[in-house]
């Protein structure tokens, strides 16, 4: 019996954990684009690089809480621009448009 309630209850936590990752995917779908304000040198070359890490951090500044392993950065923005960034939650899929600025 305690295994069982045990099981139910972890079934629930992680249903309620992907209900409430679903819930911000779509909010997030919502942002056209993230706008991110960097040191960088006058070639626009930046002082630190742009990660999975800093995106999810950069959004949960905003009230989106996302885990890193939702953003498919397979390499590092380490320049001032326009970045398409593969968002993955479950089985959705989507590009949210990264613009680094100076």
């Amino acid at each position: 019996e305690k295994i069982a309630a045990l099981e139910k209850a972890h079934a629930k936590k992680e249903h309620d954990e992907h209900e409430k990752l679903k819930t911000q995917f779509e909010a997030l779908k919502k942002i056209s684009s993230l706008t991110l304000h960097m040191k960088a040198t006058t070639e626009g070359a930046l002082f630190e690089a742009v990660t999975s890490a800093k995106l999810s951090a950069a959004l949960r500044e905003r009230g989106l809480a996302l885990p890193e392993s939702a953003f498919e950065v397979k390499h590092p923005i380490k320049k001032v621009g326009n970045y398409p960034v593969p968002v993955s939650v479950g089985k959705q899929h989507w590009n949210l448009a990264v613009e680094i600025k100076a």
